[in-house]
């Protein structure tokens, strides 16, 4: 039985237990793909309370392929012979509190004001995720090409899927999804190769998947992960050359090192380091040396070393880079922020079809601008916030079956946003989930607001 053979939705009339029920009742919906269905609506109705009650319910099962697997024994998961780090002198390893926001009260209390999200936008969340978890395949991954897919990059489409279950604090230890989780990090370890590197087409992949097993690990501990995430972290950075970027094949020259893939690197690598694996310094060194090589001034970053022109996507995942690698970047990224700021109030096109660059149309450069502008804060982002999170809630999928009879309900369509013809549906959803999870995804330390260059219209 493969994973899309999931439970019907119940007909009409039939019981569906709710928050406040009696004493001792199960805390279990008897039938649970009602919630995809009017997803807003009942969140609407139940009120706030009834997100944290959803997301609580960790017992809740998500349909018969779920339940069967939850039957069986725990994923066992291939590992190379790594050694992982000790924790704080030498003691037991804990989840680091970078992941600390990903829990229900944390979830509950970014609803509201201009730079929080919405009811709304949860229920997206949550069917968007119960969508994904449906079109898994039965031994764990995500088929790029079956999802509408130009290629078969499904090492990419497991770890950006993992990626947004990860972001609403769903793990292989706990969650009504651990059972989705954890036979998709099984799956990656099962291509891992000997050198750590997993069965990538493209070095993105490589990024993507091992940003997602680090994540893992950072999450929840587990040994098992950790060497799986050691090794394709210690990949990266055997592949990285001196001058610190990559590009489709892996290492090139300087000149042909690209933006685009190497942030993927650049984030896997912040990602095990603040997972408590081993990175050597070497590593950051080179990819504070890329982001100097790859910046042009005025807050723009090049796609190409090589390269002269600073695109908005691009500008933006060097902000975020130079974010998470932390450092005296101030100047670069406010500078970043004004250059974004002042493009998009010179564009009206935002939403589904928009294209290249332009929030919403563009998952990609939304994703970027999203995390880079929210870790910002302050007016920069209460603009942003307004600009993408509304439009991006309402192109998701509200039918349930495509023309083929696929269940899609809570996806994204692949045909409304750029690059969606090479990713498909798993890579417009998870990237549009993550997008969504911006508000609770990381623990951020509390910061000046910075100064908002007000750069309306003339």
């Amino acid at each position: 039985m493969s994973s899309h053979d999931v439970a019907e939705s119940p007909q009409p009339g039939q019981s569906v237990e709710a928050p406040g029920g009696p004493a001792g009742a199960p805390k279990r919906w008897s039938a649970p793909w009602v919630l995809p269905a009017a997803a807003a609506a009942l969140l609407l109705a139940l009120g706030a309370e009834s997100v944290r009650w959803l997301r609580d319910h960790d017992d809740a099962p998500i349909g018969r392929q779920e339940r069967v697997l939850q039957a069986s024994q725990p994923p066992l998961f291939r590992t190379v012979g790594v050694e992982l780090p000790p924790g704080p002198d030498g003691g037991e390893r804990r989840a680091d509190p970078l992941f600390d926001n990903r829990n229900s009260a944390a979830r509950g209390e970014a609803i509201g004001g201009r730079e929080g999200t919405t009811r709304h936008a949860e229920a997206a969340v949550m069917a968007g995720l119960i969508c994904l978890a449906k079109a898994q395949e039965a031994d764990g991954h995500w088929d790029c090409k079956r999802w509408d897919g130009g290629l078969g990059y499904d090492v990419a489409m497991t770890g950006l899927a993992l990626l947004a279950f990860q972001g609403a604090g769903y793990t292989q230890a706990k969650g009504r999804f651990k059972t989705t989780v954890g036979n998709a990090l099984k799956w990656l370890s099962t291509t891992q190769k000997a050198d750590g590197n997993f069965a990538w087409k493209t070095y993105y992949e490589q990024g993507m998947a091992t940003m997602a097993v680090c994540e893992a690990f950072g999450m929840t501990k587990a040994p098992d992960v950790g060497r799986v995430a050691q090794a394709a972290i210690d990949a990266i950075c055997r592949t990285q050359p001196a001058h610190g970027g990559f590009r489709y094949g892996g290492a090139v020259e300087e000149r042909d090192a690209d933006m685009s893939v190497t942030s993927w690197q650049m984030a896997a690598i912040w990602t095990a380091l603040a997972a408590g694996l081993r990175v050597p310094q070497e590593a950051v060194d080179r990819c504070r040396l890329f982001l100097k090589n790859t910046y042009r001034g005025d807050g723009g970053t090049a796609y190409l070393v090589g390269g002269t022109q600073a695109a908005p996507a691009m500008t933006a995942a060097g902000m975020l880079a130079r974010q998470l690698l932390g450092g005296d970047y101030d100047a670069e990224i406010n500078a970043g922020a004004a250059r974004l700021s002042q493009y998009q109030q010179k564009s009206d096109r935002i939403g589904p079809g928009a294209g290249k660059d332009h929030l919403v149309g563009d998952l990609y450069y939304t994703y970027y601008s999203t995390h880079a502008m929210f870790r910002l804060g302050g007016e920069y982002w209460a603009r942003w916030n307004r600009l993408f999170r509304d439009p991006l809630v309402k192109c998701q999928i509200s039918q349930q079956f495509d023309t083929r009879g696929r269940f899609v309900r809570g996806s994204w369509d692949p045909k409304n946003h750029e690059w969606g013809s090479r990713g498909g549906r798993v890579y417009a959803t998870a990237m549009a989930i993550l997008c969504l999870e911006v508000y609770y995804r990381y623990a951020t330390a509390q910061k000046p607001k910075p100064e908002f260059r007000n750069l309306e219209r003339n």
